[in-house]
């Protein structure tokens, strides 16, 4: 979910907290006024922890002050526990300074000053960043840094909007007032193919072969510069040996999905067409990060998914276009996700659907989820981030021949 942020002028903090608390949601919130900075992380709307840079609110001098320890000692071991990535209070438990009843007390004795404090900030800016429950677990407090104030950023009353209309298409959906489209029946075909132990290249072969759509994609996909075989393959039977089941799965269900959707709404076209270039990058890159490449064709496909969902909404007075696309770009994650799981996509799939954005915020397959990340990113000609990036063997990635690719793909698609 994109974050919310926006400035006290749009909605005052008191009734900011007000609304998370109502709402039930979990994340870190940012307040800054000037210089003065706070962070502060809430689960279910009830802040829990926090920090700050101004002096007498920060956690190390309020436990100073009531003789846990020397200043020095607290701010070195605050650090300490900050660069190793660990929690604060359960060192200062563990060395037996305060018990855990006792800087729970303190702690939200802090937390309520420092919130009483900020309620009466009247300029300044905010930024929530929704989180769910596990990457809560994975992340630490740290002093906040300044949020910049992004002036194409949606206003803070717009994005509330959103959300609530989000709220009630997700009902609907779960409800079945909106149907989300049934998986095709060639994938369902393909899928109980492979879920068969004695399945064979004959079997798939012969669901293949009655689409001559699907046959002619498989082969063109075969031919593409992105595999680079040297000779021509020229059957379906060497492209379903040369490219791996997953993949041929992978084309399957972009070939699919282009026949399941009207053909005259251009951002579906669009969104799918981005999707295919999506996954052979992500294959490509896989091959250099010890991924499986034939996962990440099948992850890179489906990332948006929940966009091809969101611009599939039943034409209605409430769902104007500028609202659709703001949708599109805060929720198509989590849309992404409720189709997956309707279908039921592997684990891994839901989460290159839910952090192709922010891969930092994956857990089990963060490398896989880093290469989706990439392979987005490259496809939408953006920048990559290096700070998000775990894992080495991505600095062997030629970027300059992955662009090339992209600029290719999308001559061929003009053509």
């Amino acid at each position: 979910m994109q974050d919310l942020r926006g400035t006290f002028a749009d909605i005052p903090v008191s009734k900011l907290l007000s609304w998370l608390n109502n709402n039930r949601h979990t994340g870190v919130l940012h307040l800054t006024q000037g210089k003065q900075r706070k962070e502060f992380r809430l689960r279910n709307g009830e802040p829990f922890a926090f920090r700050s840079n101004l002096l007498g609110e920060q956690i190390e001098v309020i436990l100073a002050k009531q003789r846990v320890a020397e200043l020095s000692y607290l701010k070195n071991l605050s650090k300490d526990c900050r660069d190793k990535k660990q929690s604060f209070a359960k060192e200062l438990i563990t060395k037996k300074l305060l018990t855990k009843a006792e800087f729970q007390l303190w702690m939200r004795q802090s937390i309520y000053i420092a919130l009483d404090n900020s309620s009466q900030w009247v300029d300044g800016i905010f930024n929530f960043r929704f989180l769910s429950e596990e990457q809560m677990a994975k992340t630490f407090v740290v002093a906040p840094k300044s949020v910049p104030d992004d002036q194409n950023s949606p206003s803070t009353q717009d994005i509330l909007a959103d959300e609530q209309i989000f709220s009630g298409i997700k009902d609907l959906i779960l409800s079945g007032q909106i149907k989300l489209p049934p998986m095709p029946d060639t994938m369902i075909k393909i899928r109980n193919c492979l879920d068969n132990p004695d399945w064979d290249n004959q079997d798939l072969l012969k669901i293949i072969m009655t689409d001559q759509l699907l046959t002619s994609s498989i082969l063109k996909t075969a031919n593409s510069s992105f595999y680079g075989f040297s000779n021509g393959v020229s059957s379906l039977q060497h492209a379903i040996v040369l490219m791996g089941m997953k993949t041929i799965w992978g084309i399957v269900t972009h070939q699919s999905l282009l026949n399941s959707f009207p053909e005259g709404n251009e951002k579906i076209q669009e969104t799918l067409n981005h999707s295919f270039l999506c996954a052979m990058l992500a294959r490509q890159i896989a091959s250099t990060c010890k991924c499986d490449e034939e996962d990440a064709f099948t992850c890179g496909l489906l990332h948006d998914i929940g966009k091809v969902v969101l611009y599939n909404l039943p034409a209605s007075s409430q769902y104007s276009e500028k609202i659709q696309e703001n949708l599109v770009a805060r929720f198509h994650s989590e849309a992404g996700m409720l189709i997956a799981a309707k279908w039921n996509l592997p684990e891994l799939v839901l989460e290159a659907i839910e952090h192709h954005h922010h891969p930092e915020n994956a857990s089990d397959n963060r490398n896989l989820v880093e290469v989706v990340y990439i392979a987005n990113t490259l496809a939408h000609k953006g920048k990559l981030l290096d700070e998000v990036l775990t894992c080495s063997d991505f600095k062997k990635i030629d970027l300059n021949q992955l662009a090339e690719r992209v600029d290719e793909f999308e001559q061929n698609n003009q053509q």
